[in-house]
């Protein structure tokens, strides 16, 4: 598979770590004309669907229980409620894309507001359902935009490194958001300073699910 970056389509690359911490396959680059940064290979759509469906990134982590998922996400939720609880009103209409397991979505349901979900992978849509009672729908958004209406607010929480085409998923996010509404996006940081002080730390974020960051 030829390498190129899939936002400037450059060809040439720097390797920023020859390995991930749960994949031989695969390696970390960065284009050296916009210094975006990528997996190589970048799966095949298919693959990838398949690997989001059989909830493989946490199954590589040997997470196998929902209370620990619970649990280990707990703070996390938390942090991610206070903030969209000082930018939404009780009259907006919310929609988190990668809803995951549903915490998020069930915190936000208790405490009255209008809420729904998008998440790919069939396992965690399963086990959201007994979590919470938000609708949450199969819609890939890097291949189209869902008849599900308008909103206020859109949240991707750490979504954007696990989306190839970022440029042509985020147009198709925009049709779905009401004129002045808002995207809240929160995403994890290259220039994070334990990736250059820490190696432990170094060698447990790069992961085969992180596509681009």
């Amino acid at each position: 598979m030829k390498k190129i970056c899939n936002i400037c389509q450059n060809k040439k690359f720097n390797i920023i770590s020859k390995k991930v911490r749960d994949s031989s396959k695969h390696k970390v680059i960065q284009c050296c004309a916009c210094r975006h940064i990528q997996l190589y290979p970048i799966p095949e759509y298919e693959e990838n669907r398949k690997f989001y469906d059989e909830d493989k990134m946490s199954k590589n982590l040997k997470i196998n229980s929902i209370k620990k998922i619970h649990y280990k996400s707990k703070f996390d939720t938390d942090l991610n409620v206070k903030l969209v609880e000082n930018i939404a009103s009780k009259n907006d209409k919310i929609l988190e894309i990668g809803s995951g397991y549903g915490f998020f979505l069930y915190e936000m349901e208790k405490k009255g507001y209008d809420i729904q979900g998008i998440e790919i992978s069939k396992s965690r849509r399963l086990l959201s359902k007994k979590i919470s009672n938000v609708p949450i729908f199969d819609y890939d958004l890097t291949q189209s935009v869902p008849d599900i209406g308008k909103f206020d607010i859109i949240i991707l929480f750490a979504v954007m490194e696990y989306i190839s085409d970022p440029i042509q998923f985020l147009s198709n996010i925009r049709q779905l958001l009401n004129k002045k509404g808002q995207i809240i996006i929160k995403s994890p940081n290259a220039d994070d300073f334990q990736l250059k002080l820490n190696k432990y730390y170094r060698s447990w974020f790069w992961q085969r699910a992180m596509l681009i960051i």
